[in-house]
């Protein structure tokens, strides 16, 4: 796998340009899920919940009244109210990142190609099963989330010169970055993006430990439940 992510890393390396940098990378990707976030609920949630809205004060004012148009009034909400759940499907659906297209381990090792031909002196290593079974898509995205945001941070601050990012599947999946770099300071607590990593993973039940590698260095360790009843969020 480190022979790949080297052959890979000489034939596609990206030019040390400031749009290339992951931080960036990230940012421009989290932009533009938020912009069409809005876009959704402004432009398909929003007029839809002022119709159910609207919906249920007609039949407030016929109870009483007409029987029969209240129970047409609360069928035409129930159908609004399927509509307005394949709308949220569809919204869940499109903030997959693209990337995880392919699933959770292609779009890691994809990712690690990039980081490694980034221009940062970072040499990463991949140590990961060929494959893993289909996970929850609320996982798969959590976990790539995180993740990228963990290897993002060896290369903005670590000073380290390699990496090595292992995936394990057990109850959990288990997902540890470790770098040689000059490790956590006394005063990092929640920072590098620590606290929004640990709130991603708690949504699911799972936890983001950060500590100091063997060695040295910095040693990230993620745990997602993987089973569907043990998360706490899902994807719909």
């Amino acid at each position: 796998m480190h022979q790949d992510i080297q052959a890979a890393r000489q034939s596609r390396a990206p030019e040390n340009k400031p749009e290339n940098k992951p931080e960036n990378r990230l940012e421009d990707e989290l932009a533009e899920e938020r912009r069409r976030l809005l876009r959704d609920l402004h432009d398909g949630l929003g007029p839809a919940l002022v119709a159910i809205a609207y919906r249920l004060d007609v039949a407030g004012g016929l109870l009483g009244e007409d029987q029969r148009q209240v129970g047409e009034v609360l069928w035409r909400l129930r159908d609004d109210v399927r509509e307005l759940c394949a709308e949220i499907h569809r919204i869940v659906n499109d903030l997959r990142p693209a990337a995880l297209a392919a699933g959770l381990l292609p779009a890691l090792r994809a990712y690690c190609v990039w980081l490694d031909g980034a221009g940062g002196g970072l040499d990463v290593t991949v140590r990961a099963p060929e494959t893993l079974p289909e996970l929850p898509a609320a996982v798969e995205v959590t976990a790539y989330r995180i993740t990228t945001e963990a290897l993002a941070n060896v290369l903005r601050h670590s000073s380290a010169g390699t990496c090595v990012l292992s995936v394990a599947l057990g109850d959990d999946l288990e997902i540890e970055v470790l770098d040689d770099g000059r490790g956590l300071g006394p005063m990092t607590g929640d920072g590098l993006g620590l606290a929004s990593m640990r709130a991603r993973a708690a949504d699911l039940g799972g936890s983001v430990t950060a500590g100091t590698g063997p060695g040295g260095g910095t040693r990230i360790v993620v745990r997602l439940p993987c089973a569907l009843e043990r998360c706490r969020v899902t994807a719909a």
